[in-house]
């Protein structure tokens, strides 16, 4: 019962139309939304190398996701690592090649090469060239470098092009267990 006296009905139910304007609002956006994310998702996949470019960090998490970005248009093959003895001295020998399988020729990035512990951390890391600066189409380029006393705790080897010295190329990485 109402103030006044009278009694009150409960409203008649209104039809699925009316029920409720921001809920068929919503349910009208939410396709636009979805669809939205996804063409903006399936932008930044297409020009996942304007991306890296723009900030090379972010090669790590396409290769995350299985979608490696090489800007640098090469790749490394680690062939070997070994240790010799030259005279008392332990020395860690890296060797490799850098392949370019583009139909272009490529200026070849300076390489870090990194010594790393068991849990993968890099413990030791210095540069190194290619013997070649440039390589044609579907040739290949060797490097070697060395490292004389090595640490003792190093477990594995990865050579990777240098982004600090080479900003237009993301890392690309090889890793070899490292020869005791």
């Amino acid at each position: 019962m109402l103030r006044d006296g009278t009694l009150a009905t409960p409203a008649a139910p209104r039809a699925p139309s009316e029920a409720s304007p921001g809920l068929a609002r919503g349910m009208r956006s939410g396709p636009i939304l979805v669809s939205t994310v996804l063409v903006l998702f399936m932008g930044i996949i297409a020009l996942r190398g304007s991306v890296v470019r723009a900030e090379p960090r972010a090669a790590i998490l396409f290769d995350l996701v299985g979608l490696p970005v090489n800007l640098a248009k090469l790749d490394i093959a680690l062939a070997a690592t070994r240790i010799a003895t030259e005279g008392d001295r332990r020395v860690l020998v890296v060797e490799g090649e850098v392949l370019n399988q583009t139909a272009e020729v490529q200026t070849v990035p300076p390489m870090k090469v990194e010594v790393r512990d068991g849990d993968g951390r890099a413990i030791y890391a210095w540069t190194t060239n290619s013997t070649r600066q440039r390589i044609e189409p579907g040739e290949r380029a060797a490097f070697s470098a060395r490292l004389v006393s090595p640490p003792a705790d190093g477990a594995n080897v990865a050579v990777e092009f240098d982004v600090a010295q080479d900003k237009a190329h993301p890392v690309r990485s090889q890793s070899a267990k490292r020869a005791r």
